[in-house]
């Protein structure tokens, strides 16, 4: 019966009310179980490992999970992921910026996360919309590659240079963050 819980927690459709009906479980029981699994992940998330090696393509990426669209709405805790995966084998590192402890989507934050989660040598993709905060991955010995996010999403003559599987992670956080435990089917 857990696994199944733990099956149907990380779904992406079923919420909290679906889970009690179809696997028969009390509320204080699914919220055990839910408090569980994110304490998991949560351990996971921390101790997360460095990926790549010399010459492996890397996409990297930052992005704002909660915000107000047009500033309304209630105002919500801005939560700053960067987030790495290696192309070949989807080997990924996450890092939430909380911006609690001096934390920041900026140049300061993001290079020492870099340098300590992608090994020198790396080939990395970014989008050039970063303010600047990625400028120097040159000069600490990575090949950097770029595309221009506000004019096409493909590099135009050479189709390698992209970020599609880094932002098509962020549209999955995304949707899976923007309502949790709340699912349309």
């Amino acid at each position: 019966m857990e696994t199944l819980f733990i099956n149907h927690f990380l779904s992406y459709t079923w919420d909290h009310k679906t889970i009690l009906d179809c696997l028969q479980f009390s509320s204080k029981t699914s919220v055990d179980w839910r408090s569980f699994c994110c304490e998991v992940l949560g351990a996971w998330f921390m101790n997360q490992q460095a990926i790549s090696r010399p010459g492996i393509e890397v996409d990297i990426d930052e992005t704002l999970i909660a915000h107000r669209k047009y500033e309304h709405g209630r105002i919500l805790k801005q939560i700053w992921l960067f987030c790495c995966i290696e192309r070949a084998s989807k080997r990924r590192f996450v890092a939430a910026l909380t911006g609690e402890v001096g934390e920041q989507c900026n140049r300061a934050t993001l290079l020492p996360l870099i340098e300590k989660n992608i090994l020198k040598g790396s080939i990395i993709y970014s989008d050039s919309d970063s303010w600047g905060a990625y400028s120097k991955l040159k000069k600490l010995d990575y090949t950097h590659c770029q595309i221009n996010h506000s004019q096409n999403f493909v590099d135009m003559d050479n189709a390698a240079i992209h970020t599609q599987n880094i932002e098509r992670l962020w549209r999955d956080i995304k949707d899976h963050v923007k309502r949790p435990g709340i699912r349309s089917s």
